[in-house]
């Protein structure tokens, strides 16, 4: 078990870093499908080609795992075993 306590560090909000990643991505042309969800991975030749989802498929020539708790599922799905134990963690956040 173990605890970070940092009180000049202040307050982060990591949800509006990951918002901030997120339109810089996609200003760059980066496809963005929140709220989908995979249903497998297309794989030709040992590489990812593609991703299934509930809302159709998405041909890729690249494709990023950033699903935090649920890394290791979809990873799974690709065939990819991750060196790491994901735990799928619920959080109550409020504002000011």
């Amino acid at each position: 078990m173990g605890a970070l306590y940092h009180p000049p560090g202040g307050i982060i909000r990591h949800d509006a870093v990951v918002w901030g990643l997120a339109r810089a991505a996609d200003r760059r042309g980066v496809e963005i499908h929140p709220y989908t969800k995979v249903t497998g991975i297309e794989r030709s030749r040992r590489r990812v080609t593609g991703v299934r989802t509930t809302r159709g498929d998405v041909d890729a020539g690249t494709v990023i795992n950033a699903t935090a708790g649920w890394s290791t599922l979809v990873s799974d799905l690709a065939g990819v075993q991750l060196p790491i134990t994901t735990h799928i963690l619920q959080a109550f956040v409020t504002e000011r």
